[in-house]
């Protein structure tokens, strides 16, 4: 037009039109020539939604610019269905998801078709379980909302997968994973063997935590323990996540025991036969005792091997060496062999003490020569020598 707004029949201007205002983008052919001074537009469309789109046309150096009226741009017709909202990344098994899924149903441009009451149905398709919850729910305004909605199997490769009847177009989730829930059963896998006293076994206790699914959870601890007369050794309360690797118990060999595995209020039972450990120990089978300066004890010691439970080695082979302390000396040979788990002294006594008194008796396991070995405890015992 000129400026009294007069069509200016002659013009062929090139006219531009472009959205200002709104979001989407202006598709068709946007610049047509004007035919008598009359640019006419065909083909234009906007691909969003939306009440406030406007319109502004432009031509060279004109120095007015003309916009439209706002106007609406509505959804066109439902094509697909899209998981808005995904489920949580992770959930314990048999526990609803903490977000669960949103469903949006849109059109060819993604918009959301706010008319749409379409039903939409949730499936898992990729992993093992079974999708728990209402898994079809009818859209409102277009969203279909889920509530409820958990899976009882673990793994970390769930895929939800999204359907609507007349929809052609089917979206998934992304994987997600279901964890192993609280623990409410234990189960003995394998059972300990090689109880030899006060050693690890030789064959540990595999213990299993699941949940209520049947899942292995690997939280919280187990513990061991042992019936009266034995005691446990090495590491007895263990992390499920890592099990037993040094555990044992003491006892009286051939006497079977009872190990209860615990975590929480679940817990299991085992029956256990000890037998003999290692050396570990000497015992008194007799004391020395009658004392006469220079000459043997009355009755001579007699020292056995045990194990670190009290049992007795009838096996045990090696040597004890006996020693006095205080400045006093021993008669007699102080070194003796083990024969069938003891060493018997014979012509031992005591020399160069003084009466009264009191001196200790220390045996220690060694070589033949007289050298300590291992690592035994020393036994002592007090002998008193009486006044003359």
């Amino acid at each position: 037009q000129d400026a009294q707004g007069n069509t200016v029949t002659s013009a062929t201007d090139n006219v531009t039109i472009a959205l200002t205002t709104g979001t989407g983008t202006l598709s068709g052919t946007a610049t047509v020539a004007a035919v008598a001074g009359v640019a006419t537009f065909t083909g234009l469309k906007i691909n969003l939604t939306g009440t406030d789109k406007v319109l502004t046309a432009t031509s060279g150096t004109l120095t007015s610019a003309t916009t439209s009226p706002a106007f609406a741009i509505t959804a066109g017709a439902a094509t697909k269905v899209v998981v808005s909202t995904q489920p949580s990344a992770s959930t314990a098994a048999g526990t609803a998801f903490a977000q669960q899924p949103v469903v949006t149903i849109q059109d060819a441009q993604g918009n959301t078709v706010t008319g749409s009451t379409a039903a939409v149905t949730l499936a898992l398709t990729t992993g093992t379980g079974t999708l728990g919850g209402t898994a079809t729910v009818n859209a409102v305004a277009g969203v279909a909302t889920f509530s409820g909605l958990s899976i009882n199997l673990t793994g970390n490769d769930k895929v939800l997968t999204v359907t609507s009847a007349g929809l052609t177009s089917a979206t998934t989730s992304p994987a997600f994973a279901i964890t192993a829930g609280a623990a409410t059963q234990l189960l003995v896998v394998t059972s300990a063997s090689g109880a030899a006293a006060g050693s690890a076994f030789t064959t540990q206790p595999v213990i299993q935590l699941k949940d209520v699914y049947g899942n292995i959870t690997t939280q919280g601890t187990i513990t061991m323990t042992v019936s009266a007369g034995a005691t446990v050794v090495g590491t007895s309360t263990v992390a499920a996540a890592s099990g037993f690797t040094n555990v044992g118990i003491t006892g009286t060999a051939d006497t079977s025991y009872t190990l209860t595995f615990t975590s929480g209020s679940n817990f299991a039972t085992r029956s256990i036969t000890v037998t003999a450990g290692p050396a570990a120990q000497l015992a008194f089978s007799q004391q020395a005792f009658g004392v006469t300066l220079g000459s043997p004890f009355s009755i001579q010691p007699f020292i056995d091997v045990q194990d670190i439970g009290g049992n007795f080695l009838g096996s045990a082979t090696g040597y004890v060496t006996i020693s006095v302390n205080n400045g006093a000396s021993l008669i007699g040979t102080t070194t003796t062999s083990v024969t069938s788990g003891g060493a018997a002294f014979t012509g031992i006594g005591l020399s160069g003490g003084t009466a009264p008194g009191t001196y200790t008796l220390s045996y220690k396991w060694t070589d033949s020569s007289g050298n300590v070995i291992g690592s035994f405890p020393v036994l002592t015992q007090s002998i008193v020598v009486a006044a003359p």
